[in-house]
C-alpha cells in the first residue's frame, strides 16, 4: 500500500476515533442535561400546584381566624345574647360555605357565659349545656347540633391550644369515596384558651389541582398531610392511608426519604427506580401543603432514544476503525 494511501488511512482512524469519543460525551451530557430538565419541571409544577393549593386552603383557614377572632371579643356582648350572636355568626358562615361539612365552635366548660346548666340539653349542648354548637348545610337548609365526638380536653390535647389541622379522613357517601379534614383555631382569653372555632372540609379542591399535574402526560402527583396520610392520589383507594404503608409499591427504599421530608416539612429530590414495574425515575418535592410531583419513564426513555439517536453513528464509526485498520495491517 502506498505511504499516501496509508497516511490518509490513519488520519481517517483518528478522525473517527475522535467522532466515536465526541458522541459518547454528547450522550452523557444529554443524559444529564434531560434529568436536570425532568427535575426542574417537577419542582416548577408542585410549587405551582402548591401554590394554588395553599390559596384554597388559605379559604378556610381564615375563616377559622375570623370566627376565633370575633368570638375572643366575647366579654363585649351581654351575656344572656352570647349564644344567640355566635350561633348566628356560625349559622351565616355555613350558609356562605355549603360545601362544608361543619362549622363549629367548642368551648370550654361554663366559659362562654357561666350559664352551661341553664342551657343543658338546648340546641348546640349536651347534657352540661356546654356550648358545643356544630352547624352543617342540608337541603333544606342549615341545621345545629352539638359536636359530642370532640370533647374539648381532648382537642385540647391534640392541638395543644393552636391552630391544628387534623388529619384527613375518608368518609363514603353513597358509592362515592370522600376525604374531609378539619381546620380549628383556638379562642383565647389573655392567653387562654377558651374555646375553639373550627370548620370541616372535603379535599376535592386539592384533588382536583392534583389531577392537572400531569408532567410530560403520563406523570401525575400525591398529596400527603404533614402526619403522612394519602390527601390526594391518581388511586383513590388509597386516599386517607398512611404513606409508609401505601406508597411502598411506588417508592421502595426511597420511600423513607420522603416520609421524613413529609413529615418535617423540607423540600427533596431524588430519583429512584419504580418498584412497581412502572420504570423511569421519580423526581418529588414538598412544599405547604404537600405534594409530590411523580415524572413517570421519563428520564429513561428520553435518555435511551436520545441515545440511540446519537450512538448509531458511534457504531458506524467503530465498524469503520475496524476496517480500516484491516485495510492497513495488509
Amino acid at each position: 500500500m502506498k505511504i499516501g494511501v496509508k497516511l490518509v488511512s490513519l488520519i481517517s482512524v483518528f478522525n473517527i476515533i475522535g467522532i466515536s469519543i465526541l458522541a459518547g460525551v454528547t450522550v452523557t451530557l444529554a443524559h444529564r442535561e434531560i434529568s436536570r430538565l425532568a427535575e426542574e419541571q417537577a419542582y416548577s409544577l408542585a410549587q405551582k400546584g402548591a401554590e394554588e393549593m395553599k390559596n384554597w386552603f388559605g379559604t378556610y383557614i381564615e375563616t377559622t381566624r375570623t370566627l376565633a377572632n370575633v368570638m375572643e371579643g366575647y366579654t363585649d356582648i351581654p351575656t344572656e345574647e352570647r349564644r344567640m350572636y355566635f350561633d348566628l355568626m356560625l349559622k351565616q358562615t355555613i350558609i356562605a360555605h355549603p360545601e362544608a361539612p361543619s362549622v363549629y365552635a367548642n368551648w370550654a366548660p361554663n366559659a362562654l357565659d357561666g350559664m352551661d346548666a341553664d342551657y343543658a340539653n338546648t340546641p348546640g349542648t349536651d347534657e352540661t349545656g356546654r356550648y358545643i354548637s356544630g352547624w352543617t348545610y342540608s337541603p333544606t337548609g342549615p341545621f345545629v347540633e352539638p359536636i359530642r365526638e370532640f370533647p374539648f380536653d381532648a382537642v385540647m390535647h391534640v392541638t395543644g391550644g393552636e391552630e391544628f389541622v387534623f388529619e384527613p379522613m375518608v368518609i363514603l357517601i353513597g358509592d362515592k369515596i370522600s376525604i374531609s379534614t378539619t381546620m380549628c383555631t383556638p379562642i383565647k382569653d389573655n392567653g387562654t384558651t377558651v374555646g375553639i372555632a373550627g370548620i370541616g372540609f372535603e379535599l376535592s379542591g386539592v384533588q382536583a389541582i392534583a389531577e392537572t399535574i400531569k408532567p410530560f402526560g403520563d406523570g401525575y402527583a400525591f398529596v400527603f398531610s404533614s402526619g403522612g396520610s394519602v390527601a390526594a392520589h391518581p388511586d383513590s383507594e388509597r386516599l386517607g392511608k398512611d404513606m409508609r404503608e401505601s406508597e411502598r409499591d411506588t417508592f421502595g427504599s426511597s420511600l423513607e426519604t420522603l416520609v421524613d421530608a413529609v413529615t418535617t416539612g423540607k423540600s427533596v429530590a431524588f430519583s429512584a427506580p419504580s418498584v412497581n414495574g412502572g420504570g423511569g425515575e421519580l423526581f418529588s418535592t414538598m412544599l405547604f401543603p404537600l405534594l409530590s410531583v411523580r415524572i413517570r419513564n421519563h428520564g429513561r426513555s428520553l435518555s435511551a432514544s436520545q441515545g440511540t439517536r446519537l450512538w448509531h453513528p458511534s457504531i458506524a464509526c467503530f465498524i469503520s476503525v475496524l476496517s480500516l485498520a484491516f485495510s492497513l495491517s495488509c
